[in-house]
């Protein structure tokens, strides 16, 4: 579920209240007040203020300094009470408003997910959401919960049976009996399960696959950079992956291009590793070819 600020930020616009800083500006603006304030009193300030070191200019790049740290104060607290602005115990205040607590050793990203998916899921008519913000809260090892409504009966005609597949945050994503059990006593307890609906938590199943990859890095480029490119590509899965993450050979090039990496080329994957909702993609062998220096 860890994500980026910048990669989850919503398509929202700039709140009107935060602005952008200018001192260039702000100096303008105070100069051509001091110099409208003169030639109403008949004096030609603008010849004294254009001079770099005179007192009068110095005293007002002072003051439009001393502005601009105002204004970008007013940007900070207002900040700090946005959502997908906040950080730290700022953000703990913002989820505090919302019921929710950070979990030890929960990330920004996770915490700020979790608050929007409470908030979504405030509903109990059964919504996704309201699932996957129980089935989060039951056990903090949880990392991502897919909600399937599974037709059941004769001719499926009765729909009441909710299937939540888990996601671990453990290597290979597969929960615990001990967390799912975890799950399973809040998602079916009377204050979370709605009428009419029957509840069925299992674990989430995984789709492997392999990379194998040749790397040729720039002329310039130490050759311990190539050491480091499996410990990046897993990296950078582990904080990306999820319930219906589709692997694309794209994503994969994108984390192996090092600075300094030249070119990537992929064997065996040349189409998407397409995955459904209620499954998730585990990455397991990886073998880095070093091939030297390319150009």
């Amino acid at each position: 579920m860890s994500q980026s600020l910048d990669e989850t930020l919503p398509s929202l616009p700039q709140p009107q209240v935060i602005e952008e800083l200018d001192y260039e500006a702000i100096l303008a603006r105070r100069m051509s007040g001091v110099i409208r304030a003169g030639d109403e009193l008949g004096l030609n300030l603008g010849d004294y203020i254009a001079q770099e070191f005179d007192i009068s200019r110095i005293l007002l790049e002072d003051a439009s300094y001393a502005e601009l740290l105002v204004r970008s104060r007013i940007n900070q607290v207002y900040r700090a009470g946005l959502l997908w602005f906040a950080s730290g115990p700022d953000l703990d205040h913002v989820a505090d408003r919302h019921g929710v607590s950070r979990l030890e050793g929960e990330p920004d990203e996770d915490l700020r997910e979790r608050v929007r998916i409470k908030v979504r899921g405030s509903s109990a008519a059964g919504a996704q959401d309201w699932w996957r913000q129980h089935a989060m809260r039951a056990d903090e090892r949880v990392e991502d919960v897919a909600v399937t409504l599974i037709p059941v009966g004769p001719d499926n005609q009765r729909r009441g049976l909710i299937e939540l597949a888990i996601l671990a945050q453990t290597a290979d994503g597969i929960p615990s009996a001990e967390i799912l059990e975890n799950v399973r006593s809040v998602v079916t307890s009377r204050a979370v399960r709605t009428l009419g609906s029957s509840v069925r938590v299992v674990a989430e199943t995984t789709k492997g696959f392999d990379v194998r990859a040749r790397v040729w890095l720039r002329p310039d480029a130490p050759v311990t950079i190539a050491d480091g490119l499996e410990a990046r590509l897993r990296k950078a899965f582990a904080r990306e992956r999820g319930l219906g993450f589709d692997v694309a050979p794209s994503w994969i090039i994108a984390q192996l291009q090092a600075p300094g990496v030249q070119r990537v080329e992929l064997e065996g994957f040349e189409a998407p590793l397409i995955v459904p909702e209620t499954k998730a993609p585990r990455l397991e062998t990886i073998e880095i070819e070093y091939r030297g220096y390319d150009g």
